[in-house]
């Protein structure tokens, strides 16, 4: 998610874009040649950032067919993919995980400003949670830009047409999905996705770049520091079971010229 510096857009361009997805892929492969990968994109991966409504098939093509075709590895996921960016992945006997694409909902996002269904994804996520309830698989929810509220803000990452209809998407499926995990607010966080039908679980993983994000007034946000997240989780049922968050005191590292991770665990009970 985000391969992209969050720079100037005219410091980028579409090949540029592609060079970083593949330097980045390149290197998750050669350092995990034997680890199941399950990619999604980012508002930042595209060009300019964030604009996209799944039709930019060279890109996606580009992407989902040449980079990441043997992390996905099913024909039709791969369509799915080139279609809008979004795929399932079956990572163990009854434990799937959606990659979805929420960027296309993105309030910055001016190309879907005005759509109601990009790239049919409501569909196919209606279809593919139908698909896991009736297999009796567990779901792992997988994106970048979360449906919920940054805090201390008030305000929605999603355009209003979407965020309602998300939200009452996945928590009548609270019984089939685990676990939502997202990115975008830079900030190691957990909420909960909550409505009348059910609740699930939504971490927030920290960002490896100090950069936070602009609040809704212009002014910067503090920076932080860069963190990595792993998680623990049972395989046959997609439960979490805990996480260590890494992260690195940038301060510390300039003044002693070297990088040092920390990692803190943390116990979740469900």
């Amino acid at each position: 998610r985000d391969n992209a510096g969050h720079i100037p857009t005219p410091q980028f361009s579409f090949k540029r874009n592609l060079l970083l997805l593949q330097t980045t892929t390149s290197a998750i492969r050669r350092t995990f040649p034997n680890t199941l990968v399950v990619p999604s994109f980012g508002n930042h991966d595209f060009f300019p950032a964030d604009y996209t409504n799944g039709t930019e098939e060279s890109f996606y093509e580009a992407v989902c067919k040449k980079m990441w075709s043997t992390w996905i590895q099913e024909p039709e996921q791969i369509q799915n993919c080139i279609k809008g960016g979004y795929y399932s992945r079956l990572v163990g006997p009854r434990l799937r995980v959606l990659a979805v694409n929420t960027v296309l909902y993105l309030i910055e996002n001016p190309k879907t400003k005005n759509l109601t269904n990009p790239s049919f994804q409501f569909d196919w996520l209606k279809a593919t949670l139908t698909g896991a309830r009736k297999a009796g698989e567990k779901v792992i929810v997988s994106a970048h830009v979360p449906p919920t509220i940054p805090a201390p803000s008030a305000f929605y990452w999603f355009y209003e047409q979407y965020q309602g209809r998300f939200v009452q998407l996945m928590t009548q499926f609270a019984d089939v999905i685990v676990a939502h995990h997202y990115g975008h607010e830079h900030s190691d966080t957990f909420k909960i996705l909550q409505k009348e039908d059910g609740a699930s679980p939504v971490f927030l993983a920290p960002s490896v770049t100090p950069l936070r994000g602009r609040a809704p007034s212009g002014q910067q946000n503090p920076a932080h520091n860069p963190g990595v997240r792993l998680i623990y989780y049972d395989r046959q049922t997609g439960i979490h079971l805990g996480y260590t968050q890494f992260y690195t005191n940038i301060t510390e590292d300039n003044s002693q010229g070297q990088i040092n991770w920390v990692g803190n665990v943390h116990i979740i009970v469900m």
